[in-house]
């Protein structure tokens, strides 16, 4: 093999991936995961407006679950030969929901969010703010 992906590419919060191999071309591989099973999660999808990148890329997300628990990933670009994984960030939350979202944008902006609901893809485009004075 030479590049693995990931992305949930059916929008169904289970997470695919395709491998490359050398010489035969790509399979992807469906995550079907298990109905009924206690496994929450959330997809982050950031957008960039000027003067942050349109990929968001260079951005951190930090998700703390009731549970007590932080998770943080980055946008990033490019992750294997022959392959790029999706730029969403998804959180995977198990029995417990989204206490706060801080998000850490590119030009260092921080905005933090409260009540977002878990179990969805949420969308966040990056709005620039004049400085207080």
């Amino acid at each position: 093999s030479m590049g693995i992906a990931y992305a949930d590419y059916d929008q169904d919060g289970f997470v695919d991936f395709v491998v490359g191999d050398f010489n035969l071309g790509y399979t992807l591989y469906h995550n079907a995961g298990r109905a009924g099973a206690d496994n929450n999660w959330l997809t982050v999808r950031l957008e960039g407006r000027p003067p942050v990148n349109r990929d968001a890329i260079g951005a951190r997300v930090l998700v703390t679950t009731y549970d007590g628990m932080t998770q943080m990933q980055e946008v990033k670009s490019g992750s294997s030969l022959g392959a790029g994984d999706d730029t969403a960030l998804h959180f995977g939350l198990g029995g417990s929901s989204i206490k706060e979202i801080s998000v850490v944008w590119p030009d260092g902006k921080t905005e933090i969010f409260h009540g977002v609901p878990k179990n969805q893809i949420w969308k966040l485009v990056y709005q620039e703010t004049e400085a207080s004075n």
